[in-house]
């Protein structure tokens, strides 16, 4: 169940999104995600329940992160290999699973939740 919906922007309950990130059209954010500052999520984007995007990051269009994950950025590099020599620079994103204590403790929360209402 979604708590917010703007321009086909769906953001579940639970959520942070710190300032100055961009969330564009068509993005969907599940629930319990934090999203740092400086971040922009593309354009049909989906961070799945549970996940941590860290300050600056940028998730491409359409970019999907699987449930229970970090993403940050890892390294900065520059495109020397496109034929128009612009030397464009992209991230490189490194996304891992969180620590299995905290997904313990999501998973308690939750039970209890559904149990307790």
């Amino acid at each position: 169940m979604f708590s917010k919906h703007h321009k086909g922007i769906k953001i579940g309950p639970y959520c942070f999104i710190d300032r100055n990130t961009k969330v564009e059209d068509g993005v969907t954010i599940g629930n319990r995600v934090k999203i740092g500052g400086g971040c922009r999520i593309g354009r049909g984007a989906v961070v799945h329940d549970c996940c941590v995007v860290e300050d600056g990051v940028h998730l491409f269009n359409g970019f999907v992160v699987a449930p229970f994950s970090i993403v940050r950025k890892k390294e900065k590099n520059v495109d020397d290999d496109d034929d128009d020599n612009d030397g464009d620079t992209f991230d490189v994103l490194e996304v891992e699973e969180l620590d299995p204590s905290i997904k313990i403790c999501n998973e308690d929360f939750v039970k209890q939740k559904l149990l307790l209402g």
